[in-house]
């Protein structure tokens, strides 16, 4: 009896030990929230405004604001690596491990959208930051876009890249449409990123009526999160720059002094853009030496944001002349032309 149940034991065990180890090495599609655990199954619908994983007999709907990454089942190694690189910003490294991947070696649509994704957005942001082709970058990311993006849970990451690229060559029409695509997700964070960034659009036009309409939307929205603060703020300074350019500068800069007191300095996007409609409301007053000290602020102490280093440079080639130092609009014009050939 001792040796019967001693053997029925050591088979039960066995069959345990087969099961943990085969769970331990299993692989599944993992879902990293952007709070609580890693959530691990069968990832199987993806759309533009999350993805659904199926974990044992349920199943579990993720919306964009919930998700910090997914990784999948068997993805490419440099996948996995260059995805990890893009969320350190590390864009040219990224392409490198990112262009090691063979797609006509992926059979799994879902890992074929997410390398081609991270490989077109890597493309855009070196294209963006002056170092490579926009143009070819715009190419990549709308063939990802038409190929497989429209059902990926990167389309609104792409549809603003777009609109971002479009805005740095100038195609302001496609930058207005590729923003305002971003109005059709379900998150309201992204809603009134899209009324902000059309606002900006429209600026960038001096189509000034249209650029206050944009921005209206947003300041007088309610609002409910850090972000969706962050483009109210971002829209107040637009607001500040039509000010200046309808005349009346000092309206504006009542506003953006309140604002740089009260925001964070280590947002780039947002000091760039408050420090560049300062250095139009001064320039619009016919005080060129104030707009060219708040030009410096965004050219010396927040480069990090393309757009907004690229105009503060193209008003310093302006605006030194007339405060006698024409050597220094030579200065602007060399960076400008070397990290964003094409703007002036």
């Amino acid at each position: 009896m001792n040796r019967i149940l001693h053997q029925a034991i050591a088979v039960g065990v066995f069959a345990i030990s087969i099961h943990v180890s085969s769970a331990a090495f299993a692989q599944l599609d993992r879902v990293y929230p952007t709070q609580g655990p890693v959530v691990s199954g069968s990832i199987i619908q993806t759309q533009p405004d999350g993805v659904v994983i199926q974990v044992g007999g349920a199943e579990r709907k993720f919306t964009l604001d919930k998700i910090d990454r997914v990784v999948f089942d068997r993805e490419p190694g440099p996948l996995t690596e260059g995805r990890s690189l893009v969320r350190q910003e590390q864009y040219e490294a990224a392409l490198t491990q990112l262009g090691q991947i063979n797609m006509a070696q992926i059979s799994r649509a879902e890992i074929k959208a997410d390398a081609m994704f991270y490989r077109a957005f890597s493309q855009a942001q070196v294209a963006l930051a002056g170092q490579g082709n926009k143009n070819a970058a715009v190419k990549e990311m709308y063939g990802f876009v038409t190929s497989v993006g429209k059902n990926s849970f990167h389309f609104y990451d792409a549809a603003k890249t777009l609109g971002d690229l479009a805005l740095a060559v100038g195609s302001y029409d496609n930058a207005v449409k590729y923003y305002g695509a971003l109005a059709r997700s379900s998150d309201a964070n992204l809603q009134l990123q899209s009324r902000y960034l059309v606002g900006w659009s429209y600026l960038q036009q001096k189509k000034l009526d249209e650029a206050d309409k944009a921005f209206a939307a947003v300041t007088s929205a309610s609002v409910s999160s850090p972000d969706q603060l962050r483009y109210q703020k971002l829209a107040l300074a637009g607001q500040a720059a039509i000010a200046a350019g309808k005349g009346d500068p000092d309206k504006g800069l009542e506003s953006l002094n309140k604002l740089i007191e009260e925001s964070d300095a280590a947002d780039a996007e947002l000091f760039g853009r408050l420090y560049n409609a300062q250095g139009a409301c001064l320039a619009a007053k016919s005080d060129p030496e104030g707009a060219v000290l708040a030009y410096l602020k965004t050219h010396l102490l927040f480069p990090s944001d393309p757009d907004s280093h690229a105009e503060a440079l193209a008003e310093l080639v302006q605006l030194w002349p007339q405060v006698g130092h024409p050597e220094r609009a030579n200065e602007a014009r060399t960076i400008l032309q070397t990290r964003y050939p094409g703007r002036n």
